[in-house]
């Protein structure tokens, strides 16, 4: 209690010397430059409306404060706080000069035109700060967890050629990490290969996203020849795979296609391992060592 007192006897006291110093600049304007005629009666209220509008921005300006400090810390509200005073002051301004009796429409109008030029120069960055207080207020992820991200940015692609071994695969091109800090523009991500990711959180905030996805199915194909039965190295290959380092304990494995001599297996296995194209390779090892032996006896 005794700090919001002293607080608001701050306020006042900046009001006071606030009014002082525009009493001089009117008092210059328009007795010694003479630059607009102003009546005395006009001088009193246009400081009242500036004690008062002043007063409000402050008071307004702290409630923001104490409401964004509950969702994020002083480093990333200290600029929405700014900018709220800054557009405080720019009103203040124009009150101020209305009450003189001056005409402020060529104002508004000239701020209106610069306003949309420059809101239309930095739509981007508006979007990405916008974005990111979504993203603090509303928390559809924290930091510490795994997320994949995918943007319609960053869409699904067909294979081209060359084309992806034995693959009739789409590729969904995603970010995945751990979320390291959301920022007011950016998102950083810890990729699966340690190096750092930085999303604008403009993208992400229409983005699908998968959160604590601690497991990845990871898809692999091989080709056999039909001299080697399937049902002969379904089981033992089923075996060898769920023995294997990073498995989840799934694993699922059918005859995908045929060709004149040779058949395709694909073999999808539940993977702890979240880093899809190591896991791949492993499982690509184990069955060159269950399937070779078997091709050299036949």
């Amino acid at each position: 209690m005794r700090s919001e007192g002293r607080r608001m006897v701050t306020y006042v006291g900046t009001a006071v010397a606030f009014l002082v110093a525009l009493f001089a600049i009117v008092y210059l304007i328009t007795n010694v430059f003479k630059i607009v005629p102003v009546q005395f009666t006009q001088i009193v209220n246009a400081m009242i409306v500036a004690v008062v509008v002043y007063i409000i921005i402050k008071i307004m300006a702290r409630f923001l404060e104490r409401f964004l400090s509950k969702y994020m810390d002083k480093n990333k509200y200290h600029t929405i706080s700014f900018l709220f005073s800054v557009f405080g002051y720019f009103i203040l301004a124009l009150a101020v000069m209305a009450a003189l009796g001056i005409d402020v429409t060529s104002i508004i109008l000239g701020s209106t035109f610069v306003g949309l030029v420059l809101g239309l120069a930095s739509q981007t960055v508006l979007s990405n700060l916008f974005g990111g207080m979504l993203l603090i207020l509303t928390k559809p992820f924290k930091v510490g967890d795994y997320v994949s991200i995918l943007a319609w940015q960053w869409g699904l692609i067909v294979p081209s050629y060359p084309p992806k071994y034995f693959s009739k695969d789409e590729i969904r091109p995603s970010y995945d990490g751990y979320v390291m800090k959301v920022s007011i523009n950016y998102t950083y991500l810890k990729g699966n290969d340690d190096r750092i990711i930085i999303l604008p959180n403009g993208v992400l905030i229409q983005a699908s996203i998968i959160v604590n996805q601690m497991t990845l199915n990871v898809k692999a194909r091989y080709e056999i020849p039909k001299t080697i039965r399937f049902n002969d190295i379904r089981s033992g290959l089923l075996s060898k795979l769920s023995a294997m380092d990073g498995n989840a304990g799934d694993v699922s494995m059918w005859v995908d296609e045929t060709t004149l001599n040779t058949y395709i297996i694909a073999v999808t296995v539940k993977s702890s391992n979240l880093k899809s194209d190591e896991m791949r390779g492993k499982i690509l090892e184990n069955i060159i060592e269950f399937i070779e032996p078997l091709k050299n006896r036949n």
